[in-house]
């Protein structure tokens, strides 16, 4: 199917992240095992990751081999509109900060704690063009209006553009 163009991307999303860099909201080892362990063996990694319960944004790279080739997977956080009881009980809590980001398999890219949202723009290959996935976090507190966090996935190399 997706060889046919008719998926122009796959997309996983979860409640619990496969990993966060934030310690109050951990990230879950054993979905990462299961996740890898599913890929592994259909032979197929989506295209991106998109998880809540970190009631922050993160943006994080995977770097995956498969097919021979070094494949980027996005792997995004975006909790930042749960819900909440009050406005300063998770989301802009001056304690809710990165912990150690460093992990030899993830790369974490951006880390946000304010209120927003995901728009996502998938933009089918067509003759001589790549597919695109294009991801933004918009937050109110942030920008103005801009997004506050913009990438852009190649589809067909697996690479951020």
């Amino acid at each position: 199917m997706r060889a046919s163009g008719q998926i122009a991307a796959v997309l996983l999303a979860v409640h619990h992240p496969p990993l966060s860099f934030s310690p109050a909201k951990p990230s879950s080892q054993s979905l990462r095992n299961d996740f890898d362990q599913a890929c592994q063996q259909a032979g197929f990694w989506p295209d991106a990751v998109f998880s809540g319960h970190a009631h922050v944004y993160q943006r994080m790279t995977r770097t995956v081999q498969a097919d021979g080739a070094s494949r980027q997977i996005p792997h995004l956080i975006c909790g930042a509109g749960g819900y909440n009881i009050t406005a300063s009980q998770e989301v802009d809590k001056s304690d809710m900060k990165a912990s150690d980001a460093t992990d030899p398999q993830f790369r974490l890219h951006q880390f946000l704690t304010h209120y927003g949202y995901m728009r996502l723009t998938v933009t089918p290959g067509s003759r001589g063009h790549h597919g695109t996935l294009r991801m933004e976090f918009l937050s109110p507190n942030v920008n103005s209006g801009s997004p506050a966090d913009v990438c852009v996935l190649d589809l067909d190399t697996h690479q951020w553009v």
